[in-house]
């Protein structure tokens, strides 16, 4: 029995210490790297072009310390690849997140206000913005 408790007390205490360890090489965050990565999903979505409400959609965007995104912004459905925008803003938020680890950067902890976009004058608005 003890033999057993021992067993089982080893393999747990070198699987704590295991977890702890990092795999690969540790990645480094960096600031400019981090504004590339918001310029790249703000420029998929500068075409702000519509027919209708029903082409504009929104988006949150980048990663709060205390979770949830730092803004959420407008774009046009008909002018923009969804799943490349869904797939840059997850790169961004898992970036950001590091970043934001690393550096020890703190924040509030406010929800962003949600969009309401609909289409204006031909382009995607954010009516929550719009005087």
């Amino acid at each position: 029995m003890k033999t057993i408790l021992w067993i089982v007390s080893t393999t747990a205490l070198i699987l704590a210490c295991a977890q702890g360890s990092p795999v690969g090489p540790l990645q480094h965050y960096d600031r400019a790297t981090l504004a590339m990565k918001y310029q790249a999903v703000y420029a998929l979505i500068r075409d702000l072009s519509c027919v209708d409400s029903l082409a504009c959609a929104d988006i949150g965007i980048g990663s709060k310390p205390c979770g949830g995104p730092w803004r959420d912004v407008v774009y046009s459905t008909a002018t923009v690849n969804q799943a490349d925008l869904m797939m840059k803003v997850a790169d961004l938020n898992v970036y950001e997140d590091g970043y934001n680890r690393q550096e020890g950067i703190i924040s509030d902890c406010m929800v962003a206000p949600s969009a309401r976009p609909a289409c204006v004058d031909g382009k995607c608005v954010d009516q929550n913005s719009t005087p």
